[in-house]
C-alpha cells in the first residue's frame, strides 16, 4: 500500500472523528446553558393585577383582582421601593378584594405600586428579601414585573376620630332630551351626612366622562341644591347615560342627545 495514500486517509478519518467530538461537546454544553447561566428552564408563568385608586387609614389597602397561574404573593411598595406590605399566600387562580395590611409602622398612602411574586420556594411563606432576590421572585411580562400602580388618599377624620363618609346624591332632576347645540340644566340635592362641616368635590358626567366639577362645603347633615349648565355640544347624537356623582355615591339616568 502506497504510504502516502495511507496517512492521508488516517488524517481523513480523524478530522471525522474530531469533527464529531466537537458536534457532541456543543450540543452537550447547549443542552447545559440554563445551568451554565443561572437560568431556569423556559416555562411559563403569568399573573394580572388591578390595584385601583382609593382613600384610607394608612394601615392597609385593597387589591381590586389578582390572577396567578403559579400561587404567590402581592407585594405593596411606596414611591422610594420599600416594601410597605405583603399579603397573605394566594393559591393559584383569581382573587377578588385582596387586603395587604401595612408592615411595621409604615404607612400605606400615597402612590403605591402593588407587585405579584411567585413563590419559588413552595413553603407559602415571602422569601424575596431574606433571600436578595434569589427566591419568591415576580411574575413577568414582556421582560417587566407585573404590577399595577394606584394613589391611596388619607380618609379626612373629624376632630374626634370619626370618618369622613362620603356626600350622598339624594336626587337628581334633569331633562330627558337635549339638542345637540344646547345646553343642559341639572338640578341636584346633596347631602353632608357627616357629624362635622367638611369638603367635597361633586361631579357631573356622561357616559363616565367629567363635563363640570364643584366642590362644596357643608355643615354638618346639611342639605344643598346644586345646579349644572352644561353644553352638550361635541357630545355624539343618540342615547347616553349621565350622572352626578360624589366621592362614593352617585344618581343616574338616561339622556337623548338630538341631532341639531
Amino acid at each position: 500500500m502506497n504510504t502516502t495514500s495511507t496517512f492521508g486517509t488516517v488524517k481523513r478519518i480523524l478530522a471525522i472523528l474530531i469533527a464529531v467530538a466537537v458536534v457532541l461537546a456543543a450540543g452537550a454544553i447547549v443542552g447545559q446553558a440554563p445551568a451554565i447561566f443561572g437560568s431556569e428552564v423556559a416555562k411559563d408563568y403569568d399573573a394580572s393585577i388591578e390595584f385601583s385608586d382609593q382613600s384610607g387609614d394608612g394601615t392597609n389597602v385593597t387589591i381590586n383582582n389578582v390572577s396567578l397561574s403559579d400561587g404567590g404573593f402581592v407585594v405593596v411598595k411606596d414611591g422610594s421601593d420599600t416594601i410597605v406590605g405583603v399579603s397573605d399566600y394566594l393559591e393559584d387562580g383569581d382573587h377578588e378584594n385582596v387586603t395587604v395590611d401595612q408592615r411595621d409602622d409604615t404607612e400605606m398612602l400615597g402612590q403605591l405600586t402593588a407587585v405579584v411574586h411567585r413563590d419559588t420556594t413552595n413553603n407559602e411563606t415571602f422569601a424575596y428579601e431574606e433571600t436578595d432576590g434569589e427566591e419568591d421572585r415576580p411574575y413577568l411580562e414582556d421582560g417587566y414585573p407585573v404590577s399595577d400602580t394606584a394613589t391611596v388618599t388619607a380618609t379626612e377624620r373629624a376632630a374626634d376620630g370619626t370618618a369622613n363618609t362620603s356626600f350622598l346624591v339624594e336626587s337628581v332632576d334633569a331633562p330627558s332630551s337635549v339638542g345637540s347645540n344646547e345646553t343642559i340644566t341639572v338640578e341636584a340635592t346633596i347631602r353632608n351626612p357627616n357629624a362635622f362641616d367638611t369638603r367635597q368635590h361633586v361631579e357631573f358626567r356622561i357616559d363616565g366622562e367629567v363635563l363640570e366639577r364643584r366642590v362644596l362645603d357643608l355643615a354638618a347633615d346639611e342639605t344643598t341644591d346644586v345646579t349644572f349648565e352644561v353644553d352638550v355640544v361635541g357630545v355624539e347624537p343618540g342615547n347616553h347615560t349621565y350622572g352626578v356623582y360624589t366621592t362614593d355615591h352617585g344618581e343616574l339616568g338616561d339622556l337623548e342627545v338630538v341631532d341639531e
